[in-house]
């Protein structure tokens, strides 16, 4: 009897095993055909403002077949730079050092032979301006007490609420315009927006400065700052009807 009524009942069991995973098929067949239809596409809104800082990085590079004296040369002469940049106007807290480094040249003979040269001592100072249409006068004073290398001139400016609203708007209509023109020539139409992700790209105007040859012929070096770019760009979700 035990081996009849378990015979009987494992068929039962299967079938409603396999009548269940059936049901639950046909509603995650039927989930994903209730999913509504969507479009993503991206936007970017760029607003100009004008710049307002100026960051000035210059370097003091000496050489010398003796480190001391390599070393000493260079102190001097930072030292002047620092002293010509304050008196062209720059405030002590905003003129600071770094990347100081000694280091001896090494050169090769016959691709192997190792043969040693001078020291080189470099120390770069770093100058933050408000006034941003001062800068070429003071690289112009840097320049002439012994700065022998310019880094970098980048303009910065202190970004406003109202900017960054603008720059945001723009991104949104454009990424609308950019949904809107797709969807309708397939023959549909633009639904509600259905998520947004913004991100952000500041971008420092950078001014194409160079030190020139001869800075001792009495005229200043002509650099201006441009506009400083906000930049915001969104990914936008849109319902199709």
């Amino acid at each position: 009897m035990k081996t009849f009524i378990g015979t009987k009942a494992a068929p039962l069991a299967l079938v409603m095993t396999a009548l269940f995973a059936a049901l639950l098929s046909s509603c995650r067949i039927q989930q994903v055909q209730n999913q509504p239809r969507t479009i993503t596409v991206t936007g970017s809104g760029t607003v100009k403002i004008p710049s307002n800082k100026a960051n000035i990085k210059l370097s003091v590079i000496t050489r010398n077949n003796d480190v001391v004296e390599a070393t000493k040369e260079n102190a001097e002469k930072m030292a002047a730079v620092k002293k010509a940049i304050r008196e062209a106007g720059v405030p002590f807290a905003d003129i600071t050092t770094s990347n100081y480094a000694i280091m001896q040249e090494d050169s090769y003979q016959n691709g192997r032979t190792i043969v040693q040269g001078q020291y080189v001592v470099s120390n770069q100072v770093n100058v933050t301006m408000s006034n941003v249409s001062n800068a070429g006068a003071v690289i112009d004073a840097a320049v002439r007490a012994g700065a022998n290398q310019l880094s970098s001139l980048s303009y910065t400016a202190e970004e406003n609420d109202d900017s960054v609203k603008q720059a945001r708007l723009l991104a949104i209509k454009q990424a609308e315009e950019k949904a809107n023109t797709l969807v309708t020539a397939s023959g549909a139409t633009l639904g509600k927006v259905l998520s947004i992700v913004e991100e952000r790209y500041p971008d420092a105007f950078m001014a194409n400065a160079g030190l020139r040859n001869a800075v001792d012929d009495g005229q200043q070096s002509e650099i201006t700052g441009g506009d400083y770019l906000i930049t915001v760009s969104v990914t936008a979700s849109y319902e199709i009807l």
